[in-house]
């Protein structure tokens, strides 16, 4: 049997929702969302790639084990670098040059940074995916953004961010650790180099439109 491929999502999350959702996430004591949903945006990470998954684990019958999340080790000096876990290539983002996700990397102290970064600060533990959804969800309605704009959106909207910014096509490919039948981005400074380049574009252009909507 064929079925038809679902549509592509045109949904992305905006600069301005994504400071909104922080901000809330803060006020209602939720830190590690905010953390995750700054490096997801700013670092146009998929979410599995930030939070992990729960699989099964072979050596206990019917137990399961964390795997994939990101882990402080991965992350020198603000520094990501950390192989994707859905096409294998490796992601390079200087965190140094995103306001969003440095300032949450900084809120969490030297001697906590250990480990899976985003912690579900109810369990202690990091999180499942369901659970993940529902409180984000929660927080987002609390911020005021639209039931159809979800999590997985925020790869889109740093992406297209950075496109209405100007940033090079090839430059975003690499930022966002997409895979090419033609490039092989792993293990190369260049990329790190084109993944700065999209940074320093995309701040640039929050101020231009701050600057456009005034006071």
């Amino acid at each position: 049997m064929r079925f038809k491929d679902t549509p592509p999502r045109r949904t992305v999350v905006t600069y301005e929702q994504i400071v909104a959702f922080i901000n809330k996430a803060h006020e209602l004591n939720r830190p590690e969302l905010a953390l995750a949903q700054a490096l997801q945006f700013e670092g146009t990470l998929r979410q599995i790639d930030v939070i992990g998954e729960w699989l099964p684990d072979p050596e206990r019958l019917s137990g399961t084990r964390w795997a994939n999340g990101l882990l402080w080790q991965h992350v020198h000096d603000y520094v990501l670098v950390k192989q994707t876990t859905k096409t294998g290539q490796e992601a390079n983002i200087d965190f140094k040059l995103y306001p969003l996700a440095l300032a949450e990397l900084q809120r969490v102290p030297p001697d906590q940074r250990v480990g899976p970064v985003i912690i579900d600060s109810r369990t202690r533990q990091p999180f499942k995916e369901r659970r993940f959804q529902k409180d984000w969800r929660a927080v987002a309605r609390a911020a005021g953004i639209p039931d159809d704009v979800k999590n997985r959106d925020s790869r889109a909207g740093g992406v297209t961010e950075g496109s209405d910014a100007g940033a090079d096509l090839e430059h975003l490919r690499h930022h966002a650790s997409h895979s090419s039948i033609t490039t092989t981005a792993r293990y190369s400074r260049k990329t790190l180099a084109k993944t700065r380049a999209v940074a320093r574009l995309r701040v640039a252009h929050r101020q231009v439109a701050d600057d456009q909507n005034g006071p």
